[in-house]
Formats: structure tokens, C-alpha cells, sequence
């Protein structure tokens, strides 16, 4: 059979645009944003008993949004299982923050506790660290005062350093209590915070609490200076 040099023109100029369009179809494939990863399988993801953290974290940021969508639709043990995959996570998510704030004060003691924790691996403001040291100071359960302490001391991860010493100066007020609980979990997360102590003692007399607190003051205001 003889093809003529004007046919093959033709099929190569045909095959290469069939090329181009298949070259095309593919990277809009991988163009796909990763938070639309199928909700089904993050779903099973978080259903499991030993939930694989690497695998979530391997599909990035994106997944928050469906991972906020979950947490909506979950009743408060799904809730809470979530907020630890973003303890774990640690990814700032507006997002997420609003969802487990609207969860603050449940009555569900391991979704509560989980929320304390996860909520300043999430967000960098100081609404969050008011929130918790109203909860150490005011919660009238003591295990939900302790846990606000342990965040406050441990978990504010995205704070700058001016957000930080907010959260210093609002410890600094804890030490001077009236309830010897309050004044204990503070001093404990400002040595955490600090690696400091001062002598301050929870247990001591008024006015000597009250010299140990100006020392405490003294020197939030040189480390302020020095920003």
C-alpha cells in the first residue's frame, strides 16, 4: 500500500495533538487539590484503631477542610479523635480552630481534654491563650483547670514572641490567686515556659508571694524590652 508523504503529515499532526490533549488530561489529574482526597478514605483513615498519622500527614494541609467537615459531622468521640490527629498534625487551621472553640466548654470530658490540648496546635492568637487561662483560673473542675495549665505550658507552638509574653504576663496573674491550685499550676507552667522558678513558693505567705510576684514582673518587663 502506498501512503502518500501528505497522509503521513496529516496522522502525525493528528497523533501529536491526540498527544498533547492526553499530556493535558494528565496533569489536571495531578493538578487536583489535595483537599479534595476522596472524604470516604480519610473517614476510614480515622476509624481505625491505631490511626496511621504518617498517612494523613503525607497527604498535607489541604485535608483540613474535609478533616473540619468530619469533625462537624461526628458525634463528640469521632470530635474528639480528630482533635488529636491535629495535636498530632500541628498545622495552623482557622478553621479548625473555630470548630473545636464552638466545643470548648462540652460536657464530654475526653473530647474537653482533647480540645485543650490540640486547639494552640492549630491557631497563633492570643484569644486562645485568654481562653485557657480563664480555665485555669475559673474552671470550677480542677482536672480541666490542670489540663488548661499543661497546654499553656506545653502547647502554644505557633506563638511569636510578643503573643508569648501575654501568655507569661497572664501566669504572672495566676501566681497571685487566691487559690493555692491556681498559684501551684502557674508557677509549674512558667518554669515549664521559662526554665525558671524565681524561689516563687504557691504556699508562702501573702507578702512574700507578693515580693516573689514583683521579681516575676521585673523581669517579664526586661525580657519585654528586649524583643
Amino acid at each position: 500500500m502506498i501512503v502518500h508523504k501528505k497522509n503521513v503529515s496529516t496522522m502525525r499532526q493528528t497523533f501529536t495533538k491526540s498527544y498533547s490533549i492526553l499530556l493535558l488530561l494528565i496533569s489536571s489529574l495531578w493538578s487536583v487539590p489535595a483537599y479534595c482526597t476522596d472524604i470516604e478514605t480519610l473517614d476510614r483513615l480515622l476509624a481505625s484503631k491505631n490511626i496511621n498519622v504518617q498517612a494523613l500527614k503525607s497527604m498535607g494541609p489541604a485535608i483540613m477542610p474535609n478533616l473540619v467537615t468530619l469533625y462537624k459531622k461526628g458525634n463528640s468521640t469521632r470530635r474528639a479523635t480528630i482533635a488529636w490527629v491535629w495535636y498530632k498534625l500541628a498545622w495552623k487551621s482557622p478553621a479548625a480552630r473555630e470548630a473545636m472553640l464552638a466545643d470548648m466548654d462540652t460536657t464530654h470530658k475526653t473530647l474537653r481534654l482533647q480540645i485543650q490540648w490540640a486547639i494552640g496546635h492549630v491557631s497563633d492568637d492570643t484569644e486562645v491563650v485568654h481562653i485557657l487561662l480563664d480555665k485555669l483560673m475559673n474552671d470550677p473542675n480542677p482536672l480541666f483547670s490542670e489540663k488548661a495549665a499543661c497546654a499553656l505550658a506545653s502547647d502554644q507552638i505557633h506563638l511569636n514572641d510578643f503573643q508569648r509574653v501575654e501568655l507569661l504576663d497572664g501566669l504572672i496573674s495566676g501566681m497571685e490567686s487566691d487559690s493555692p491550685q491556681v498559684r501551684d499550676l502557674s508557677i509549674r507552667a512558667m518554669q515549664i515556659q521559662t526554665g525558671q522558678r524565681k524561689q516563687y513558693n504557691a504556699n508562702a505567705p501573702a507578702g512574700e508571694r507578693a515580693q516573689q510576684v514583683r521579681i516575676w514582673r521585673q523581669w517579664l518587663n526586661e525580657y519585654k524590652s528586649n524583643l
